[in-house]
């Protein structure tokens, strides 16, 4: 797989980390909705774009990386993202 090289979460500034906390709640939501139909978390196609998500997603627990599941936090986090 080609990933995109994601770079210690200290370098990242505020405002990029805010991002990356904000783009990751709507993709949640996303990711719930596939897991719920297949079972699983969807592939990324081999491109990397969405990797600083996904290991942010792992980082606050919202997925597994063991067995690639959407948790009971992420499930929340994205209901919690639906409701504003």
């Amino acid at each position: 797989m080609n990933v995109l090289p994601v770079k210690p979460w200290e370098q990242y500034t505020k405002a990029e980390m805010r991002f990356i906390d904000d783009m990751t709640r709507k993709i949640m939501v996303e990711w719930c909705k596939y897991y719920l139909h297949y079972g699983e978390l969807p592939k990324d196609n081999g491109t990397g774009r969405l990797e600083v998500y996904f290991q942010y997603a792992l980082l606050k627990k919202w997925i597994s990386g063991s067995s690639l599941k959407v948790l009971s936090l992420g499930f929340q986090t994205a209901a919690a993202f639906l409701r504003r």
